[in-house]
């Protein structure tokens, strides 16, 4: 075989592998949230555990540095919340590293935030950013007065790279096949044509790009690999994107709890067929009604 074919098939094969590796791995320092089993408290409070997750190798999980904090935020089926940001009990998990446990005894949004910044060895600055939207369940009413996070005063929380989900207040439920309408904004500012990764189970399921105002449309996919048995399984989905801005690289996240897609709610099948033994009943009344003047005529 030639030795000019041998380099340009090791060429080739070089930058396939690259392109492959790009493709099927998050952006260098991203972090996101991954959930926990959660926990019902015998007072009808729930109680979620959040990790962190990143591929940053100088970044370990755990590490101080992340700060992690949240809030409360109204939601289509409760507008009430308590002010202020508070910041998650944090525990130590199986292999030393740091798990976040957020609490509510009553139903409500939490929009739960981590950043973290480091330096390169070529001294470039790098800022990740991961964002969790929860909606948990208490059986308990709304207190102001009771708020089971401690809310902590003089936090300054700047979080300039984000992927906002933008009828969050209602995606309390994110099922397969649903359409999301999601914005990326750094500073406040829409950032056009840029690159939003979606991943399913760790990879990479497509590439998509934001329009002008940097808007995107997406519909949420099924995985290929079986991962749900069960209406009430989950399989965290993530969004991902990157963004360089006065030679700073920013990464930001937004972890997505989807649900497989209900075929029929179990309410709309019970009032069919409560609705389709009534008609039977009014049927079989009338055709015996009909046989019984039959044979007295």
């Amino acid at each position: 075989m030639p030795l000019k074919f041998i380099k340009i098939n090791t060429l080739f094969f070089s930058i396939c592998a690259t392109l492959f590796t790009f493709h099927s791995t998050a952006f260098a320092g991203a972090i996101w949230f991954e959930t926990k089993e959660r926990v019902k408290i015998n007072d009808g409070s729930m109680s979620q555990a959040l990790e962190i997750v990143n591929e940053q190798p100088a970044l370990q999980r755990g590490k101080d540095d992340i700060a992690v904090y949240g809030i409360e935020a109204p939601s289509k089926w409760n507008n009430n919340y308590h002010d202020g940001v508070f910041l998650p009990e944090k525990v130590a998990g199986e292999q030393n590293n740091l798990i976040y446990i957020i609490k509510s005894s009553h139903s409500i949004r939490y929009e739960i935030k981590a950043i973290s910044s480091s330096l390169s060895k070529a001294g470039k600055m790098s800022i990740s950013g991961a964002k969790i939207n929860l909606f948990l369940y208490g059986k308990k009413g709304f207190a102001l007065d009771q708020n089971e996070n401690m809310v902590a005063d003089n936090i300054k929380t700047k979080f300039p790279f984000e992927i906002i989900d933008k009828k969050v207040s209602t995606n309390y439920w994110l099922e397969t096949g649903q359409n999301m309408d999601i914005q990326l904004v750094f500073a406040g500012r829409p950032v056009p044509n840029n690159t939003i990764r979606l991943f399913t189970k760790d990879s990479v399921y497509e590439n998509f790009k934001t329009d002008a105002d940097g808007k995107l449309n997406i519909k949420l996919p099924s995985p290929n690999e079986q991962v749900f048995s069960h209406t009430r399984d989950v399989c965290q989905y993530r969004l991902e994107s990157y963004y360089e801005h006065d030679d700073i690289a920013y990464s930001t996240t937004l972890t997505l709890l989807v649900h497989p897609k209900r075929k029929s709610s179990n309410f709309v099948v019970g009032l069919y067929t409560l609705f389709g033994a009534m008609g039977v009943s009014v049927v079989f009344v009338f055709v015996k009604r009909a046989k019984s003047n039959k044979e007295i005529v």
